[in-house]
């Protein structure tokens, strides 16, 4: 009886020397997958789909060197010929689809699995071990770091120093969060678009390592089939997939691909280069415009669009195949070949039921090396993103890297706010902002669902409060209160305020003690170990979590005004009326007005403030000088009661 093969490995190309040398890197590659199936005794088989091959040149099975058997890997070539590649409008300057053929193979994959990849790569004894562990499993996306090394791979020796040579010369890693240049130490940031972002998806040369269960890949029936340059249709399938619910889990260290370095890859240093080549060659390539407008409609719509219809990969096709090799399995029993069970090397994993979203935001970047207080912050955020999906926003950037690769690291997805980065008075912005996009605020919040919004401070509660309560009203609004150290800091109106507003105020035993001496009214303080290192902050803080009040109802009996409810287009005014109608208590009026001073537009010429409310002679004095100190300039009082 036929087995199934556990994993169809799906490449395409054609001999035309691509890139320089490309039957010795193909051949590098196929002798180390057919060793490596052998080595742990994977089931499978290796799809070539040699598309549109040269008429005067042999066909790639012709010209490469085969084993005269193995017992775990068949190989099969299938055959584009020319008479279907010149349907294609730019047939004449695109030599072989990519993408289009390698979707021919995964239709016609018999594997459970299907892994989308390249010819030109070296698969690590740690991946290998995990993809024969039958560890595998269906609605997951599985993606791994690119390691490139140079061309000069030795071909004429073993496998194993094959990858010792790789494991000591590799010039580039290309991971989620970007591509670093080892030789130069150049970083390449990846995609900053907020829809595309907020997904957290590893698209960083995902075209070399894409791995589904066949099912997963038919549901959105391949990559889509444009007449185009292949670039971003590896990354758009990537999107489809997220938003069907396909979850991604990455493969971590010491799991690596090596891909092997030739002339007109697809490097993050040459990219834009290339498109531009391209372009100027009237070769289309989706641009980065069309891919984020996709995008941002399948986040608003929260499914996928699906492209292609039921004939995708030539489905109604008969193609030419030829069986080079035809592994023992195929005429086999199963029970012949016990599967190695191996450790997993994988990235974090979620239970749907538990995993919640969580927007942080801070001051700026926690600087853990620098400041003890913000290291115990960095570890509250690790210890969060470890169990949940994170996402931090900061007010001011940092003009490191270092800060944001080791959040990135621990899968946290970072952004700036763009009001607080357009305020900071820094030499070098263009150098903070290529580590992290910058975003409004607001555009956060319409983008995307948090169940836990953490503020770092009361502080940055002033600024953010208001602006959560009106469009994230199912938050739960925390923060933080590690910090507080003294009376004047919790006295202050606008703290007190920002405690008495938040669902839940995180703190250490001692703070806690002190903040309810200052503030007896103040309700859900979570008591947590002071030191996030401690085990017991972690069941704590997770305790709490899985533990969330109802958020506070935001129809209040007093007006409050905020910044944030400023319409968008007085900001392009050059004077702005603002009336507060106070009732009872005039801090939170100071409160309000002193985050709104701190937010409005430059460009205003005249900002006039009428007070209605009761407050004695001491309360106006105290008005008079917050609003001079803050815009004397241009600033107009009318206090009426």
């Amino acid at each position: 009886m036929t087995q199934q093969p556990k994993i169809s490995f799906v490449v395409t190309s054609r001999n035309d020397d691509h890139g320089g040398g490309f039957l010795r890197r193909m051949q590098i590659f196929v002798d180390g997958l057919l060793a490596q199936c052998e080595r742990h005794k994977l089931k499978a088989e290796l799809i070539v789909v040699e598309w549109n091959p040269p008429t005067d040149r042999p066909p790639l099975f012709e010209a490469l060197k085969w084993p005269e058997k193995n017992e775990f890997c068949t190989v099969r070539f299938i055959e584009i010929p020319p008479e279907i590649h010149n349907r294609f409008k730019y047939a004449h300057k695109l030599p072989l689809y990519q993408m289009i053929a390698k979707n021919v193979g995964i239709r016609r994959a018999r594997g459970e699995f299907v892994l989308a990849t390249c010819a030109d790569l070296l698969f690590s004894d740690e991946l290998f071990e995990f993809l024969s562990s039958g560890d595998l499993r269906e609605n997951y996306l599985y993606r791994i770091d690119r390691s490139d090394v140079p061309e000069d791979l030795p071909l004429e020796v073993t496998l194993d120093e094959q990858l010792n040579y790789c494991s000591e010369n590799i010039i580039r890693v290309n991971s989620r969060e970007g591509t670093y240049h080892l030789l130069t130490g150049r970083y390449y940031a990846s995609y900053g678009n907020l829809d595309i972002a907020l997904t957290n998806l590893h698209f960083n040369a995902c075209g070399d390592f894409t791995l589904m269960s066949k099912n997963d890949w038919h549901k959105l029936r391949g990559y889509p089939e444009f007449d185009m340059y292949s670039p971003h249709l590896d990354s758009l399938m990537l999107l489809m997939a997220y938003h069907a619910g396909t979850r991604q889990e990455i493969l971590r260290n010491p799991m690596r691909l090596y891909h092997i370095e030739h002339h007109g890859a697809w490097i993050a240093e040459k990219a834009s280069k290339l498109e531009k080549e391209k372009k100027s060659e009237d070769i289309p390539v989706l641009s980065l415009s069309q891919f984020q407008e996709w995008a941002s409609e399948m986040n608003r719509n929260r499914r996928p669009i699906i492209f292609n219809d039921s004939e995708w990969g030539f489905a109604s096709e008969r193609l030419k195949e030829t069986i080079v090799i035809s592994a023992s399995w195929e005429t086999k029993t199963k029970s012949e070949y016990p599967v190695n069970k191996t450790t997993r090397h994988v990235v974090k994993e979620f239970s749907p039921a538990t995993e919640k979203s969580i927007l942080i935001i801070g001051e700026h970047l926690p600087l853990y090396d620098i400041n003890p207080e913000d290291n115990n912050f960095y570890q509250m955020i690790k210890v969060l993103a470890k169990h949940h999906r994170v996402i931090f926003l900061a007010r001011r950037g940092v003009e490191k890297g270092k800060y944001i690769e080791k959040l990135r690291k621990q899968g946290v997805i970072v952004f700036y706010d763009v009001k607080g980065l357009k305020k900071q008075a820094s030499r070098d912005l263009k150098s903070i902002s290529r580590y992290a996009s910058s975003v409004v605020v607001e555009t956060v919040f319409t983008h995307h669902k948090f169940d836990v919004v953490l503020l770092e401070s009361p502080e940055i509660a002033g600024f953010y409060l208001n602006t959560i309560r009106e469009l994230s009203p199912q938050s739960v609004i925390m923060i933080s209160a590690f910090t507080v150290d003294n009376s004047n800091e919790v006295s202050n109106p606008g703290k007190v305020y920002a405690y008495e507003q938040a669902d839940m105020a995180l703190s250490d035993k001692k703070k806690a003690e002190f903040l309810l001496s200052m503030l007896p009214d103040l309700k859900n303080i979570r008591v947590l170990p002071k030191s996030p290192s401690d085990n017991f902050f972690e069941k704590g803080l997770l305790k709490a979590l899985n533990n969330l009040p109802e958020p506070i109802d935001k129809n209040l009996e007093m007006f409050r005004l905020y910044p944030d409810s400023i319409p968008v287009e007085s900001l392009n005014k050059t004077e702005v009326t603002v009336v507060f109608v106070v009732k009872d208590i005039p801090e939170i009026a100071k409160f309000s007005m002193g985050t709104l001073f701190n937010n409005t537009g430059q460009n205003h010429e005249n900002l006039n403030i009428i007070l209605y409310m009761k407050m004695n002679k001491n309360l106006q004095l105290l008005f008079v000088v917050l609003l001079n100190t803050a815009r004397a300039d241009m600033l107009q009082l009318w206090i009426r009661p």
